[in-house]
């Protein structure tokens, strides 16, 4: 027998032990990976942030709110045309509060609870300033929009039943 034989002959379990410990190792390795990956994801889902922006819009607020449907209709205008611009879902963007002075709208904006994308609040809200910013944009175009300003920003905790990111009725101080 060749020395190597012999080796073989002497520690056939001793071996396959060794090897069955490292495969044991990096399969607990990766366990351990993915879980912290997905506790990430729950966390994420379970805490979103928002930013309050106020635009001013330069339209009639009297034209606009003249009936309950109409100022339903602006508010659901102004919510697609901002979540279009900022290339985020319609239920992240909220119509909070309109008031008079021109138009003032309270607008909020959540961050997307899916991580499909990674901006946070202030990202959102920075966003949301260029695009007022810039003349050509449907906001700019569409509601005469000539200001956006961050209001303030917040960190909410989403309930574990029914979170949503919608992000209704987490209240905003109007």
């Amino acid at each position: 027998l060749t020395p190597r034989e012999r080796e073989k002959l002497r520690d056939p379990v001793g071996r396959g032990a060794k090897q069955l410990a490292l495969v044991a190792a990096q399969t607990a390795e990766a366990a351990r990976v993915e879980a912290d990956a997905a506790e990430k994801a729950v966390r994420a889902k379970m805490c979103s942030s928002s930013a309050l922006v106020r635009l001013t819009l330069g339209k009639d607020y009297d034209d606009v709110t003249r009936s309950a449907t109409g100022a339903e209709a602006f508010r659901i205008s102004l919510q697609r045309c901002v979540a279009t611009e900022l290339k985020i879902h319609e239920q992240l963007v909220t119509v909070v509060h309109l008031a008079r002075g021109s138009i003032i709208a309270d607008v909020k904006l959540l961050t997307d609870p899916t991580g499909r994308d990674d901006r946070d609040a202030a990202a959102l809200s920075r966003a949301l300033r260029e695009v007022v910013g810039n003349p050509l944009s449907t906001l700019s175009q569409k509601f005469a929009a000539t200001r956006a300003q961050l209001v303030n920003m917040s960190h909410e905790l989403d309930s574990l039943v029914g979170a949503t990111g919608g992000g209704h009725g987490s209240g905003s101080g109007h």
